[in-house]
């Protein structure tokens, strides 16, 4: 009997959650332009919201875990992928 095999996730650290406001967990290096906290996860950066995201440090290597929300009036100007509310951050 064969067993379905999982798939493997897309490159670039994203692991989709169902749509639309499902969970996210990207992994990427942090970015930020003024009060705007991003995700540079391959070549797509993410608007990343919460307090957890505003203590991140600019340079760091995480993996966020979240849901999707709304995007952030700081980030509007911005083209970004979409927007994690963050609800925990470990090193990557």
């Amino acid at each position: 009997m064969r067993r379905a095999m999982a798939p493997s996730p897309p490159d670039g650290g994203e692991l989709p959650g169902p749509l639309p406001w499902g969970g996210r967990t990207l992994t990427g290096t942090v970015e930020r332009v003024g009060e705007c906290t991003m995700l540079l996860v391959g070549a797509r950066r993410w608007a990343l919201a919460g307090s957890a995201a505003q203590a991140l440090s600019p340079g760091a290597r995480v993996t966020v875990h979240g849901n999707l929300t709304t995007r952030p009036a700081a980030c509007g100007d911005l083209e970004l992928a979409q927007t994690v509310a963050v609800r925990r951050v470990e090193p990557a």
